[in-house]
């Protein structure tokens, strides 16, 4: 059964074994750690405008941010990416709910997890939102209230656009 496994993964055209330098690339600029870093900046106040960065200095220093999240996330394991990765590199890119509790307890930021919460609810607070659009597109993206609106998060993917849960940052 394990070689039957494997022979399918090498035949599969995307097999994430040929394509595992991809990975710590795909994983950063995804949408998981850009979330993480928003959530970080809304904590610490950080105003990139205030600092009189150019702006390749400003992206260096975000990139740089989503870089250390990415690998953090990452350091708990990939198997899970890689084996969806030997039938979708796209798979490369995503942070599991999981993940983004764990981080988010590794750095004691207090967060309370939430199905559809009111606007009058998150008024004021840092939110994670986890949106899904079309499951057979592979549609899931990670997205910071107050970073975005709450009228933008209700349609990353237009009509087909459900928030499945948020994470309320306490603090």
């Amino acid at each position: 059964m394990i070689i039957l496994f494997l022979v399918i993964l090498l035949w599969t055209p995307s097999c994430a074994l040929f394509h595992l330098d991809k990975l710590e690339d795909k994983h950063r600029r995804s949408c998981g750690p850009e979330a993480l870093n928003d959530v970080l900046n809304c904590i610490k106040g950080v105003d990139w405008e205030e600092l009189n960065l150019k702006k390749s200095e400003e992206i260096k220093l975000k990139n740089l941010s989503k870089e250390v999240i990415s690998k953090e996330i990452r350091k708990n394991g990939d198997i899970s990416r890689i084996l969806l990765g030997s039938f979708n590199q796209n798979a490369f890119e995503i942070t599991w709910p999981s993940e983004i509790e764990t981080y988010l307890e590794s750095k004691n930021i207090k967060f309370k997890k939430v199905k559809d919460p009111t606007e009058k609810e998150i008024e004021g607070k840092i939110v994670i939102f986890l949106c899904k659009g079309s499951i057979l597109r592979g549609e899931w993206h990670w997205i910071t209230f107050p970073t975005y609106s709450l009228e933008h998060i209700k349609k990353v993917f237009s009509d087909r656009n459900e928030i499945v849960f948020g994470y309320i940052i306490d603090g």
